[in-house]
This record gives C-alpha cells, sequence and structure tokens, in this order.
C-alpha cells in the first residue's frame, strides 16, 4: 500500500487518466477494472503529497473513518477532542473486524 512507480521509465503497468476540469467531490474513485478500484489522491489541500503523513491521511479518508474538517481541508494542526478520537478509535476498530 501506499507504492507508486513510473509506467513510462518502466514499460511494464499501465496508466489510467481521469479528464475533468474539476474535481467532482472531495473523495473521487475511478474505477479501471471491476476489480480494481484506483483512489486518486490529492483530497485535501493542506496535506501535500510530500507529507510524510499524506497515504495515511488519504486512507483515513477512503475507509470512512474521517472526512476532515472541511470538504477541501483535513486541518492537521488542529486539536483532537477525545470524543473525536474516540469516533476514529471506534470506527478503525469496526473496520478492522470485518478486515476492510
Amino acid at each position: 500500500m501506499g507504492g507508486s512507480a513510473n509506467c513510462a521509465a518502466a514499460s511494464n503497468c499501465y496508466a489510467v487518466a481521469n479528464a475533468a476540469a474539476t474535481r467532482p467531490s472531495t473523495h473521487w474513485d475511478s474505477t479501471a477494472v471491476k476489480t480494481w478500484t484506483l483512489h486518486v489522491g490529492d483530497s485535501f489541500t493542506d496535506v501535500p503529497p510530500t507529507s510524510p503523513f499524506h497515504q495515511f491521511v488519504e486512507t483515513l479518508l477512503h475507509r470512512g473513518v474521517t472526512g476532515g474538517c472541511t470538504g477541501a481541508a483535513y486541518c492537521p494542526s488542529n486539536s483532537t477532542t477525545r470524543e473525536q478520537m474516540g469516533v476514529f478509535l471506534a470506527v478503525t476498530f469496526a473496520l478492522s473486524l470485518y478486515g476492510l
């Protein structure tokens, strides 16, 4: 999970491109084949791909643990309340019970 490769340099993998003038929503997936779901990342403007936490934040969004603090921001510097952390843990635990 979280790996990447350069298809042009390797010449041994597929590339998928999505063309849209604007992203239709914060969480946007593209299905290339029925068995492949490709998450189109960069969901939050304040967690760039260069962040060491980018992969984890995208996973939290993709798995439905959190949607961030606004439609386009994760707000990583905001404090988390005990109530919010309780929801994070409960959802994460429930997902792990089902192997998701």
